[in-house]
């Protein structure tokens, strides 16, 4: 909502809601943007339409199929001026940069620019800039014989310029197009074409070998910026808004190590990762992705021991004893159940006999994704959660 442009009616009530947090009253907005401290003044700004649908874009653009190829057709170009471009992030910080070559010269033409933290910004980004930075070496250059090849190695940076639609950091690639449509209106050569190449990086082509040193380099530190005047006009107050994308991630990467702090503070921390270490990183879902309802909710209460064995029976009030109804005198676990209970000693035998030397494992068990079915087929087999889950037979799924 902060990054809508002044036409929007919600640019109106989003910043007064951000400015000051009412007595009362109060809406969501207010609560809203005082909860997250967002400043809504620093935010990129997104336009519904990036440029009308009659439009044309002002260069060409080149995909090469495959790596090899990008190499033969780069050693194979003519073009009197080829421009490296690249963005790079190093230490938390972004920067940008763009290299002209021009035939019987010596020394390539160099433009840096330094993004800022990568809390505020993307590598997508600063690829961005680093196009406009090769126009911007375009617009400075005399006697300018085309057609000229801008490389660059990322490819969603080159489709993007044909985009409609308006995703975050498309208005860099709209500074691009219109520094070349700029540059097209005052040349006067007809054979006038700019060319943007995809060049598969760290394969050896010296242009963007220097473009990715320097690129690092303008991210070291803003002092390693091109002077002001040689920069383009958007880049030169300084600073570049925050990009939505590198704040939604600050947001999910500060939210996950929030709740990493919390889970470890949990009673049930030890116990959950003693089953499963990378319980955090989305281990269960992996787990069951291939698995119908009820398998998933018989996993799930087989990890957190919430299942009709009498032993949780007899917690909740449900059985007069927390017995094995096989066993007397032993409490009916679920390691109980599933490694030693005698009744069960011919299905856990063929268990042993699918899992190998793994078998007698409850991490083992509960936390790969390989056992699930033979695990399931153990539990059918016994009967003993029938009242519960009636028959549970594992029902493979062909597709994947």
């Amino acid at each position: 909502m902060a990054a809508h442009p002044s036409s929007h009616p919600l640019y109106g009530p989003v910043r007064r809601a951000a400015r000051r947090l009412v007595k009362s009253h109060r809406s969501s907005l207010h609560l809203l943007y005082h909860a997250t401290e967002l400043d809504v003044k620093s935010i990129e700004t997104i336009t519904h339409s990036r440029h009308p649908p009659s439009s044309s874009t002002p260069y060409s653009t080149s995909i090469a199929t495959s790596r090899e190829q990008v190499i033969i057709d780069h050693d194979n170009n003519n073009d009197n001026i080829k421009i490296c471009c690249d963005g790079s992030g190093i230490n938390k910080s972004i920067g940008a940069a763009a290299v002209l070559y021009r035939q019987g010269c010596t020394h390539p033409r160099v433009l840096r620019f330094h993004l800022g933290s990568a809390d505020d910004h993307t590598v997508y980004e600063s690829e961005a800039v680093g196009l406009t930075l090769a126009a911007q070496l375009l617009t400075m250059e005399k006697d300018i014989a085309y057609p000229v090849s801008i490389y660059v190695d990322n490819q969603a940076t080159i489709k993007s310029g044909d985009l409609f639609s308006t995703k975050p950091g498309h208005y860099l690639i709209d500074h691009f197009r219109g520094l070349i449509t700029k540059l097209k209106k005052v040349s006067h050569d007809r054979n006038f074409k700019v060319n943007v190449r995809w060049i598969s990086g760290h394969d050896g082509v010296e242009g963007n070998e220097v473009a990715d040193r320097e690129a690092k380099k303008a991210a070291e530190d803003h002092r390693n910026n091109s002077a002001r005047k040689r920069l383009p006009p958007y880049l030169r107050k300084g600073v570049l808004p925050s990009s939505i994308s590198a704040l939604r991630q600050a947001q999910r990467q500060e939210s996950f190590e929030r709740w990493a702090r919390t889970w470890k503070l949990s009673p049930r921390y030890e116990r959950i990762t003693s089953i499963d270490p990378k319980i955090l990183t989305g281990s269960f879902l992996s787990l069951v992705k291939h698995l119908p309802k009820r398998h998933i909710s018989l996993m799930l209460w087989l990890r957190t021991r919430h299942i009709s064995l009498s032993q949780h029976l007899h917690r909740i009030g449900k059985s007069p004893t927390p017995d094995c109804p096989h066993c007397e005198g032993t409490t009916e676990t679920i390691q109980h159940f599933l490694l030693s209970c005698p009744q069960y000693a011919r299905e856990r035998h063929i268990l042993s006999n699918a899992l190998r030397r793994s078998a007698p494992s409850i991490p083992f068990l509960l936390s790969n994704q390989k056992v699930s079915i033979p695990l399931i087929r153990y539990v059918n087999s016994t009967g003993r959660l029938k009242s519960t889950f009636g028959d549970v037979p594992p029902q493979l799924r062909t597709d994947k």
